[in-house]
C-alpha cells in the first residue's frame, strides 16, 4: 500500500465522520435469576473499528461489576471490556456480529450500552488519531507514532518509480509521486523489534525477517512474551504479526509480495491506547499537520501549493525523520538509516523516476475496481483502487482484505490456548507387577491448556493393557490431571518438557485406586497448530499396602485449536 493510506491515513483511530453513530443497550435486574428480567442486545459492524461502551451498575459491589461481549456461538466471556467496575471505555473490534453478554453471571444488575458505526465508520486505514486523512509520500525512515519513551513505532518508506501520477490529494491539493512502506521497527519498553526484508538486500519472496534486540527470531505457536505486557504473535494473514505494547497499544503488520518488483510492502494498522506524536499524531486546531517533536506546529495551511509542499516534505518530514542515533532498525554492515534516505522525494513536479528503475505501468480503473470489490467500506475501497492503479498490481487488494479481518488476540477468550493430543505406544510392567504381566500397549488422549508459553495444565484419559504371563490380560484405565512445564520457551520448534500429576486408575477387576505419574518428553512443531511428540512416563498406583508400577513410552500428535 502507498503511504497515503499507510502512514498518515492507514492508521487507526476509528472516528465516525460521515456515518451516524448507533447505540444498543442491554439491561438486567438480577444476578442469575430467576426471577429475572433481561433486555438483550446485539449489533453488527462491517468494518473494524473502536466502539465506545458505557455501564451503569445497579447491584452491589459483589454482584458482578463487569462488561463482556461475545460473538454468536462464542463463550459469554469472550471479549472483556472491564471486570473491575470501570464505567466507560473504548475497545477495538473486527468486523462481524456481536452480542452483549447480559446472561453471563459476572455481569450483574445494570444497564450496558455500546455505541458503534454500522458502515464507513472510520476504516482503520485512512485516519490519524483525530480522524484526519492526509497524504505523506516522503522517502526514508520516520517516527510513525511515539506514545512515551518506552513505546515507539518507526516506518521505512521506499519510493516507487511510476508512469502514472495520481491526482491532487483532497486534503492538501498536492499531486506528488508515491512510495510504499517496506519495513517497521518498534520499541517495547527495554526491547527493540524489527520486521524487515532480508538484510542482505537480495529479494526473498519466502518472507520477512523478525528480529528482537537484533537477534533473528521465529515465532512459535503461542507467540513471544517480552514481559511487562509486551508481546509478539502471529495473525491469520500470511506472514502477518501483531505487536502488543506495554501500554496496550497494538500494531498489526500485514505484508504483501510485489512480484513484478521483487519487493515486500507492508500494511500497518494501529490500535492506540493514548495520543502520541509522529506522522500519525493528532492535528491541533491551529495546524493542518500533526505537531512537531517539540510540540510546536507548522501553522495553518498555506495558500500557495509550493509553500504547502515545503511545509510537508521539508519542515515536517525532516522533523520526524530518524537519525543513526534514534533509529530502531537493524542494518546490514556498512548501511544505516542514511542508506534509505531520499530528501528530494517526492519531487515537487513529475516525472516519478528513479535511477536504474523502470517505471511501473498503471492498471486500468476497471481492473482496480474489480480487484477491490471485496474491500469493506467506501473509503478503504477507494484507497485500494488508487493503489492498484498506481502500482499496476491487483495483489495490493488482497492485502487490504487480509488486514481488515484482523483483531487483537487479547479479545479472544483463549487465543490458541487449548490443544488436544493423542499418543500410542508400549506399556512396560515394573517391580512385582512385572512378575505376572508382560509388555503391552498404551494409549493416551487428552486436552492441554496453555497457561503461559511455558506452563500448561493437562487432563489425560489413558488405557493400558498388559498380557498375563499365563493367559488373559489386565486393563488399567487412567484419568489424571497433570502440570506440564516446557524447558525451552518459544520461538524454538523443538520443545522438551516435563510433566506430572495424579488421579484415578481403574483396574479390569473393577477397583479404582489413586495413582501418580511423572514423565518427560519432547514436542516438535510442524507448523503453528500441528506438532508431533514423544513421551516417557512412570506410573505408581497405591493398591492397598502394595504398589502397581509400570512405565509407558509413546509417540503421538498434538493439535492447537
Amino acid at each position: 500500500m502507498t503511504p497515503k493510506h499507510l502512514l498518515s491515513g492507514l492508521l487507526f483511530v476509528l472516528i465516525a465522520v460521515a456515518a451516524e453513530a448507533t447505540t444498543v443497550t442491554a439491561t438486567k435486574d438480577c444476578l442469575l435469576g430467576p426471577p429475572c428480567t433481561m433486555t438483550r442486545a446485539n449489533f453488527s459492524i462491517t468494518v473494524a473499528q473502536i466502539i465506545e461502551w458505557q455501564a451503569m451498575y445497579t447491584g452491589t459491589s459483589t454482584q458482578g461489576h463487569s462488561f463482556y461481549l461475545h460473538r454468536p456461538g462464542g463463550w459469554l466471556n469472550e471479549i472483556e471490556l472491564t471486570k473491575t467496575g470501570v464505567l466507560a471505555g473504548k475497545h477495538y473490534l473486527a468486523s462481524g456480529t456481536y452480542q452483549i453478554s447480559i446472561e453471563y453471571f459476572a455481569m450483574g444488575p445494570g444497564t450496558y450500552s455500546v455505541t458503534y458505526n454500522a458502515s464507513s465508520s472510520g476504516e482503520p486505514h485512512i485516519r490519524t488519531i483525530d480522524g484526519v486523512h492526509y497524504d505523506f509520500q516522503g522517502a526514508g525512515e520516520f517516527v510513525l507514532l511515539r506514545n512515551s519513551p518506552d513505546v515507539e513505532i518507526q516506518t521505512r518508506q521506499t519510493p516507487i518509480a511510476a508512469s502514472y501520477l495520481p491526482g491532487p490529494d483532497p486534503y492538501d491539493g498536492l499531486a506528488v509521486c508515491v512510495g510504499m512502506n517496506t519495513a517497521v521497527a518498534a520499541r517495547l519498553g527495554t526491547h527493540r523489534v524489527t520486521y524487515e526484508p532480508n538484510l542482505s538486500g537480495v529479494p526473498d519472496p519466502t518472507g520477512l525477517q523478525l528480529r528482537v534486540d537484533g537477534v533473528l527470531t521465529t515465532l512459535g505457536r503461542t507467540g513471544l512474551d517480552l514481559g511487562n505486557g509486551g508481546r509478539i504473535t502471529r495473525t491469520a494473514a500470511p506472514g502477518g504479526i501483531e505487536i502488543g505494547f506495554p501500554d496496550k497499544t497494538v500494531l498489526f503488520v500485514t505484508p504483501g509480495w510485489w512480484d513484478s518488483q521483487s519487493a515486500w510492502y507492508l500494511n500497518y494498522d494501529v490500535v492506540p491506547s493514548r495520543e502520541g506524536g509522529g506522522l500519525a499524531g493528532a492535528i491541533g486546531a491551529q495546524s493542518w499537520l500533526p505537531a512537531l517533536p517539540d510540540g510546536t506546529t507548522v501553522g495553518t495551511m498555506p495558500r500557495d501549493p509550493h509553500d504547502r509542499y515545503v511545509a510537508l516534505y521539508q519542515t515536517f518530514a525532516e522533523a520526524w525523520r530518524i537519525t543513526p542515533t534514534t533509529s530502531l532498525f537493524d542494518y546490514a554492515p556498512g548501511t544505516s538509516t542514511d542508506t534509505f534516505t531520499m530528501r528530494n522525494w517526492p519531487p515537487e513536479h513529475p516525472p516519478c523516476t528513479l535511477p536504474g528503475k523502470v517505471p511501473v505501468n498503471p492498471a486500468s480503473e476497471l481492473v482496480a475496481i474489480e480487484a477491490c470489490k471485496g474491500v469493506l467500506g467506501e473509503s478503504a475501497r477507494n484507497d485500494c483502487v488508487y493503489d492498484v492503479i498506481v502500482t499496476g498490481d491487483p495483489g495490493f487488494a488482497a492485502t487490504y482484505t487480509r488486514s481488515q479481518s484482523l483483531q487483537p488476540s487479547s479479545v479472544a477468550p483463549m487465543p490458541k490456548k487449548i490443544a488436544a493430543f493423542a499418543d500410542f505406544g508400549v506399556g512396560m510392567p515394573r517391580g512385582t507387577f512385572g512378575n505376572s504381566f508382560d509388555r503391552g500397549w498404551s494409549f493416551n488422549a487428552g486436552l492441554e491448556y496453555l497457561i503461559t508459553s511455558r506452563v500448561s495444565a493437562e487432563t489425560i484419559l489413558g488405557h493400558h493393557r498388559f498380557p498375563d504371563v499365563i493367559s488373559g490380560h489386565a486393563d488399567i484405565r487412567q484419568l489424571s490431571a497433570n502440570a506440564k512445564v516446557y524447558l525451552i520457551p518459544p520461538p524454538y520448534k523443538f520443545l522438551p518438557f516435563v510433566h506430572g500429576g495424579g488421579g484415578a486408575y481403574k483396574f479390569s477387576s473393577g477397583s479404582s485406586e489413586f495413582g501418580t505419574n511423572l514423565g518427560a518428553g519432547v514436542l516438535y512443531e510442524l507448523n503453528a497448530r500441528f506438532a508431533v511428540q514423544g513421551r516417557y512416563d512412570f506410573h505408581n498406583i497405591d493398591t492397598g499396602g502394595t504398589t502397581t508400577r509400570f512405565s509407558t513410552l509413546q509417540v503421538g500428535v498434538w493439535f492447537l485449536f
